[in-house]
């Protein structure tokens, strides 16, 4: 079994202090906008992750006027307690303690307490940019394969330097080839293995996607994801080598396993030209729900569902779809909405296996 038991902020988000118990599979945040109910989950992804769902820079998450936050969080796993704190201080630094335990290496964390977000705007994963489809795709694959995590974090800090580099040279009389030799190098190593892994994920969670596709639509419809990366048509260290008076020019590596993408398919059509609103609202459903059998089979786990404000955006359709979901599977879930009354008339079935928590 895989539960979080209870939770408790401070200076996390706009919680000065909280202290929260789940002793349900099932709970329900609600309250009005702003009450801080989506920090809740936040602080659960944050566990998970190390990382806020919605914040790029951790200082973003701390209370507005303060200086560092702690999340700790009480799980169960297998019949153990487990203790789980992430600390973030002034200075800036982030410590995470399991057990009591340093958490030396973060990348070796992610996998232990395994998580699917969903929230209102993601369907952007369908109309965003690139960025956004490699980040779903890097938080997948770093729940269940630490390597790829490291891979990944080596190839962006060369990345870095080689673009530093770059910009120096735009700057200065010096050449510096032999180091732009290095870092081609360097990134062509990591690259190749980010190359691989992402080429191979990708297959299983078209396959998952698709079949959960099938069963939301109703529909003869195919859906497919497809991997788009310049690897496919050659080595990253010669096209390095063919860019680079680009690059110069640029002042930015312009080729690699960063400008990859994940392409959503209907009917080999282009997805986000060509599908209906409620055809994307499916898509994102069971792109999720792939996501969360991927991370089930390959972590042992059954990952918990974090839902935020999902009942604004959906019809009703969709809406006992999920519910349904909800009712199903053994997953842990944790749900946000404005409305106490549209949340216990959804939460019916699943008679005394709920609870609630209520922000005024």
């Amino acid at each position: 079994m895989f539960r979080l038991r209870s939770l408790q902020l401070f200076q996390f988000r706009n919680h000065a202090q909280v202290d929260l118990d789940f002793p349900e599979r099932i709970t329900a945040i609600m309250g009005k906008n702003g009450s801080g109910k989506t920090g809740i989950l936040d602080a659960i992804h944050f566990l998970s992750f190390t990382k806020s769902y919605f914040h790029h820079q951790d200082a973003q998450s701390v209370l507005h006027g303060q200086q560092g936050m702690r999340i700790d969080g009480r799980f169960i796993v297998n019949e153990e307690p487990q203790l789980l704190r992430l600390v973030l201080r002034e200075n800036g630094k982030k410590e995470i303690t399991l057990n009591q335990e340093t958490v030396k290496k973060f990348s070796h964390h992610l996998g232990r307490f395994p998580v699917v977000f969903i929230a209102p705007d993601d369907t952007e994963l369908i109309h965003g940019g690139s960025e956004l489809r490699r980040r779903f795709l890097d938080m997948c694959i770093s729940q269940i394969d630490f390597s790829y995590t490291e891979f990944l974090m080596m190839y962006n800090k060369i990345l870095q330097q080689r673009n530093a580099c770059l910009k120096t040279m735009s700057t200065s009389s010096s050449s510096m080839g032999n180091m732009l030799d290095v870092y081609d190098e360097q990134l062509s190593q990591y690259g190749q293995q980010i190359f691989e892994i992402r080429k191979s994920s990708i297959h299983l969670l078209s396959q998952y996607t698709g079949h959960r596709y099938d069963a939301l639509s109703n529909a003869d419809e195919e859906v497919v994801l497809k991997y788009q990366s310049s690897l496919e048509h050659g080595g990253l260290l010669q096209q390095l080598r063919a860019s680079r008076h680009k690059d110069c020019l640029l002042q930015r590596t312009s080729v690699g396993i960063h400008k990859d993408d994940l392409i959503f398919e209907l009917n080999q059509r282009p997805f986000k030209q060509v599908a209906s609103q409620g055809q994307k609202k499916s898509m994102i459903f069971a792109l999720k729900w792939a996501q969360h059998q991927w991370l089930q089979e390959h972590t042992g786990k059954t990952p918990m569902l974090l839902l935020d404000d999902l009942f604004e955006k959906l019809d009703d359709k969709r809406s006992a779809q999920l519910i349904d979901w909800i009712l199903q599977t053994e997953a842990q879930v944790f749900l946000t909405d404005t409305h106490p009354d549209r949340v216990a008339d959804a939460l019916k079935g699943a008679e005394n296996n709920w609870g609630k928590i209520v922000f005024s």
